[in-house]
């Protein structure tokens, strides 16, 4: 009887076991299930981009995205590695595909985005939930009342290179930068990365050395051909081109990656020489910006206190000098006092309000600079009483329609045109006369002989153009758009068609005058100090970079690299002049 009740005990006991055993293995079912996100393994997303197809490949455990790899990427070109370095991380990061696009790479890192989305629907998971608002890291809370040596308000160019001088003459000082956006660079990101060389030893070796007093006089004689009784702050320039000696001092001691002494024709002669950043043969506009941006950045992270995100909203002035700023970084407004105060904050010209006050001809125009280069500094200087010298743009042809405007590939399309015919049906020759007409827009023709070709196929799918078999097929479509005389307009892209030897199909691009540097500046002495109107100084404080500009030439982009040389230099000119020149 005792062996069948120990007999008994062990097989309930046996029994409980392996019922605790199962229990247990169905909660770690149960509770795996309920972490799994995905169906684990590797998936393919492909989308139509602007320049093609993107593909990538998503890698995936149960519970998160492992890695996105960009495969076939015409949409990219030269902006793959941004994405890579910048974008894929942040999604991996968060988990999330309501992540920002890149600056400068704003349509690559969409499609990008719509591939990875695309891939992930395969993997039997809530997409909902990879869409949810990722939450904002808001700057964290600082003190009220600090004081610094200096205050740099703008992180461009000119801000960087301001930072930059300042810690090479003094690396004690406190020097704090702040900007409004969430990145560094400004305009430059979108810029060429073409830099002005001048006074420089290469240069003199090469028997190619142009001085400043030089530039002046080529700015003197360009200005005047805009306006004869025009008169360049001469003093500033010469002063400015000494100063990009030594901002180049400052690029090549750290072997920044220059073509020195490449000549360059340009608005004032060939005998002028540029440089731009020689990453590859093929280095195209947009990735330049953002590799000179990605290359000063290193150097000038270590000089200052940086801090992004950080709106300033008036200066705090005290008997009639400046003493610091105001800032609102989303988190708090706080007051900081500096013994100077440096405005890089760049030009006016996604400001509608202020093209409309200092540029009326080009109101309406396509801007491709920084977004948020909205002319604070006019309104702050404005408010002491400073006043402002210059008219004009630095621009080119572009595509009527802001992704694409100058952006490689599609912006070729606006550059390299030369067959103009406007709505009324006139055949026009430039920029000028595309702003005289209505829309302040005119249609280039092309064929399948363009260079351009590969890119003409997307015109109507992005919605800058057509395709067309007959003439009488694109002056309907576009009458369907426009008020135009449909019976003109057909006649006068006959007589470009036979005179330029067009074969069908055609291409009708859309094309307007796009600007990406506005020139009229704050006027200042000759060290970047701004003036009021009636010609004393506003004490310390300091304008430098697309601010300034119009003190230099007017009218136009007079010399290719000179916009962000002097901006750059301005900002050494103006940290020489707060720490003393030897």
């Amino acid at each position: 009887m005792r062996k069948v009740f120990t007999l008994f005990l062990c097989l309930l006991l046996a029994l409980s076991t392996v019922a605790h055993a199962a229990t247990t293995a169905g909660e770690q079912a149960a509770e795996s299930e309920a972490g799994k996100k995905f169906d684990a393994g590797a998936y393919y997303g492909s989308v139509q981009g602007t320049g093609g197809i993107m593909t990538v490949k998503v890698t995936v455990s149960d519970t998160a995205i492992e890695t996105i790899t960009i495969l076939e990427n015409r949409e990219l070109l030269h902006r793959k590695t941004i994405v890579e370095e910048l974008l894929i991380p942040e999604i991996i990061k968060e988990q999330s595909l309501a992540v920002d696009t890149v600056a400068a790479a704003t349509l690559s890192s969409s499609a990008v985005i719509r591939a990875t989305a695309a891939a992930l629907e395969q993997a039997n998971t809530d997409m909902d939930l990879l869409y949810e608002p990722v939450e904002e890291e808001l700057p964290a809370a600082v003190e009220d009342d600090e004081q610094f040596d200096v205050i740099i308000v703008g992180a461009g160019i000119a801000g960087m290179f301001a930072s930059m001088e300042l810690y090479e003459r003094n690396p004690d000082l406190n020097v704090l930068v702040v900007d409004k956006s969430d990145f560094v660079g400004g305009s430059l990101t979108v810029s060429g990365a073409y830099l002005l060389c001048l006074d420089n030893d290469m240069l003199r070796q090469q028997d190619k050395n142009r001085t400043p007093e030089e530039m002046a006089d080529s700015f003197q004689t360009f200005s005047e051909s805009y306006d004869p009784d025009y008169v360049i702050n001469r003093d500033l320039t010469v002063n400015v081109g000494h100063a990009i000696s030594d901002m180049w001092n400052i690029l090549n001691k750290n072997d920044a990656p220059f073509d020195l002494g490449r000549p360059l024709t340009s608005a004032i002669g060939n005998s002028w020489y540029a440089t731009d950043l020689m990453i590859n043969e093929n280095i195209l506009t947009l990735n330049a910006g953002n590799e000179l941006t990605r290359f000063i950045e290193t150097l000038f992270y270590p000089t200052c206190e940086l801090r992004l995100q950080s709106n300033v909203t008036d200066l705090i002035v005290e008997d009639g000098a400046v003493k610091g700023v105001t800032v609102d970084n989303g988190t708090q407004v706080y007051s900081a006092y500096a013994d100077n105060v440096i405005l890089a904050t760049g030009g006016h010209g996604p400001n509608d309000e202020l093209m409309e006050q200092l540029n009326p001809d080009y109101a309406g125009n396509v801007a491709l600079g920084h977004k948020d280069s909205t002319g604070d500094g006019f309104k702050f200087v404005g408010d002491l009483g400073g006043y402002t010298m210059g008219w004009g743009l630095c621009g080119v042809m572009g595509v009527d329609f802001m992704p694409y405007s100058f952006a490689y590939p599609y912006g070729m399309l606006g550059m390299y045109a030369t067959s103009l015919i406007n709505l009324n049906g006139e055949i026009i020759a430039g920029r000028e006369q595309i702003n005289e007409s209505p829309e302040q827009i005119a249609f280039s023709l092309w064929d399948t002989h363009s260079p351009y070709y590969s890119m003409l196929e997307d015109i109507e799918k992005l919605n800058i153009g057509y395709k067309f078999e007959t003439t009488e097929a694109l002056a309907a479509d576009v009458a369907k758009r426009y008020d135009v005389n449909e019976t003109e307009f057909d006649a006068t892209v006959d007589q470009l068609i036979a005179e330029s030897g067009l074969q069908a199909p055609y291409y009708a691009v859309r094309n307007a005058f796009t600007y990406y540097c506005s020139l009229p500046g704050i006027v200042v002495n000759e060290t970047c100090q701004p003036l009021t109107a009636t010609g004393t100084i506003i004490p310390n404080l300091y304008c430098v970079g697309e601010l300034i500009l119009g003190n230099f030439y007017t009218g136009a982009y007079a010399q290719v690299g000179s916009g962000l040389a002097l901006s750059a230099s301005s900002g050494v000119l103006a940290a020489q002049q707060i720490t003393g020149i030897d």
